[in-house]
């Protein structure tokens, strides 16, 4: 087990090599004093109201940042919607995303760990996803992780159907409706394993270092087709599901 309170940069090896983080770690207090007392000190006096700013722009600010994190790991896996899974409690809240600075797109996070977005879609406010992308145009930050869409497509698509089932069971609904469903999800185990065939080949070719460029064209083609199927997908199921459903 890890011991709380030592340091062991073994498992931290990539931070330990950053010359940053390694500056930043060499002088935190002084950071912390600098950033969080002397510089809102010195605002306070340059206004003419030094505890005034300092209680406000040092306190309870810091009052402030610190309970709304919380509300990461609190409010977020209480209230808002699971469109990619319901495996876990996390929730994607819009509301909570301004106060968290984009964490609250919570369910997300909870499924693709490793993407470094929260809200995926460009009118999602996501302020942390934006500070990322713009130090790695920069050149600050690199190899920057984004959850292939498809995979996003069919978490989404997967969680529609769970829904539409558990209403079709718990509903009188005409079996030409049922029989519908049951077509949609052939359909989308179909594309899936489509998708699964792709990610075969292009392994495949990898390893025999036989992907020049019109190889790799077709196989991005062929992704980008199977992705468009499961939005439209995605849409008529949840079209079909208000309608017939309810």
């Amino acid at each position: 087990d890890y011991k709380s309170g030592e340091l062991d940069w073994s498992i931290v090896p990539d931070l330990e090599r950053d010359p940053i983080v390694a500056w930043q770690h060499k002088y935190y207090w002084p950071l912390v004093l600098a950033t969080n007392i002397a510089l809102p000190l010195l605002l306070g006096w340059m206004v003419g109201d030094v505890w005034g700013v300092f209680l406000l722009a040092g306190i309870l600010r810091l009052v402030i940042s610190h309970h709304v994190t919380f509300f990461i790991n609190s409010l977020c896996h209480m209230w808002g919607s699971r469109p990619y899974t319901d495996e876990n409690t996390a929730r994607d809240n819009w509301l909570l995303a301004i106060v968290t600075y984009g964490e609250g797109y919570h369910n997300f996070h909870h499924l693709f760990q490793s993407d470094y977005r929260n809200g995926i879609r460009w009118w999602q406010y996501d302020i942390n996803k934006w500070f990322i992308a713009t130090c790695s145009w920069l050149g600050l930050a690199k190899n920057l992780k984004r959850t292939p869409d498809f995979k996003i497509q069919r978490a989404r698509l997967a969680m529609v159907f769970k829904r539409a089932q558990a209403k079709i069971e718990s509903s009188q609904v005409n079996p030409r409706w049922r029989q519908l469903f049951e077509t949609e999800y052939a359909q989308f185990k179909e594309t899936v394993n489509q998708w699964q065939q792709l990610q075969m080949e292009r392994m495949q070719q990898g390893r025999q270092k036989l992907a020049n460029a019109i190889d790799q064209s077709a196989l991005t083609a062929r992704y980008r087709e199977l992705e468009k199927d499961l939005r439209l997908q995605r849409k008529r199921v949840a079209m079909l599901t208000a309608q017939f459903i309810g």
